[in-house]
């Protein structure tokens, strides 16, 4: 019976040492990151390039003025949350900063969808596998990346994370409603996440195909609320992207800010003719 007991005590001791690590490191990304941020800022080593194009816009729409592009010699004095790019959240950001304009604010957001986006993928994995330790290791994984020392960070393409990780785990604990409010929100980060979507239901409308009907011969779509959900969202999702990409940012003759090194790499299949051309101009 004391054996019983030590190994039942052991399990326990072990199953939860993985949310301890997790919230441990959490801690440890919050002031860490939050040096790094805080002291880039007050040193003026953050604040160059696509962040000073973003703090300028989110402080514009938080004046209710339209955000100008003043920065960019590609693209002079474009609408920069619905020319170069289709991002209408940023307008709904931009109330904040009427407030808090100092990029401390952007700072403090990001430190915020970052924590917490960690804990919804863990969450995420553990509706998954059932184990803590793969869980937190996971979630600790992902955050790494958004961990290290950076000088040059994407606000608004970065906090669109957040609710992509919440629409996934909605949708995997069947919880339909707040996936589609939170892949919503995700849209109006930016035009090419409607395709992100997309991607993921297209990838789980073929796991249903695959996996409704295991012991028959054929293999047929399961008809059923997800797989509705699913279908909507690969529809809308490439709807978006199309409708943003092809109609809405060209109507002011920009179009895509990148367009001329989607060119210059030789479109969709120049990397595989030429992929040292490819590196070289990714990282020029």
């Amino acid at each position: 019976m004391k054996k019983v007991i030590k190994k039942l005590k052991n399990q326990v001791t072990i199953y939860s040492f993985g949310p301890k690590l997790l919230v441990l490191f959490i801690l440890l990304y919050i002031c860490i990151s939050g040096i790094i941020i805080f002291a880039g800022i007050a040193n003026f080593n953050l604040g160059t390039k696509d962040i000073a194009i973003y703090q300028t816009a989110l402080w514009q729409a938080g004046q209710f003025m339209n955000p100008i592009n003043c920065f960019s010699e590609l693209i002079p004095n474009t609408e920069t949350f619905s020319q170069a790019h289709f991002m209408p959240v940023g307008f709904i950001y931009g109330l904040f900063y009427r407030i808090f304009s100092p990029m401390i604010t952007t700072g403090l957001l990001y430190i915020i969808v970052f924590s917490l986006s960690t804990i919804i993928i863990y969450r995420i994995v553990n509706s998954i596998m059932n184990n803590n330790i793969y869980s937190s290791l996971f979630a600790i994984l992902h955050n790494l990346y958004f961990f290290q020392p950076r000088h040059h960070f994407y606000p608004l393409d970065d906090f669109a994370v957040l609710f992509i990780a919440g629409g996934i785990y909605y949708f995997l604990t069947n919880k339909l409603n707040l996936a589609t409010l939170f892949f919503v929100i995700a849209l109006m980060h930016k035009e090419y996440y409607g395709l992100a979507i997309s991607s993921f239901s297209l990838g789980q409308l073929i796991k249903l195909f695959i996996y409704s009907n295991r012991g028959k011969k054929i293999i047929q779509l399961e008809k059923s609320e997800t797989s509705v959900f699913l279908l909507l969202w690969l529809i809308g999702g490439t709807l978006w992207f199309a409708i943003s990409f092809f109609i809405i940012m060209p109507i002011s003759g920009v179009g895509w800010i990148n367009n001329g090194m989607f060119k210059e790499v030789g479109g969709i299949i120049g990397p595989l003719e030429n992929f040292s051309n490819f590196i070289n101009i990714i990282f020029d």
